[in-house]
């Protein structure tokens, strides 16, 4: 009887790391997706800087910045 007691043990922690790999694949997806968004609106504004297109920072109007300041 003990090793059917093993046994049921070994597969409630089985089940229990497949409820947290589960989880845990949820939360590296939302993080790629912030990430991939982050770089898409970087991306965004660099390209919008090195066009001129005037841009408002902390109340500030910023246009005309030199390419040099527009690398990633």
């Amino acid at each position: 009887m003990e090793v059917v007691k093993i046994g049921d043990e070994i597969q409630k922690r089985i089940d229990a790391l497949d409820t947290i790999r589960a989880s845990v694949r949820e939360r590296a997806d939302a993080k790629a997706k912030a990430i991939a968004e982050y770089d898409k609106q970087i991306a965004i504004v660099l390209i919008q800087l090195k066009l001129g297109k005037p841009m408002g920072l902390d109340g500030k109007t910023i246009e005309n910045t030199p390419t040099t300041l527009c690398e990633k």
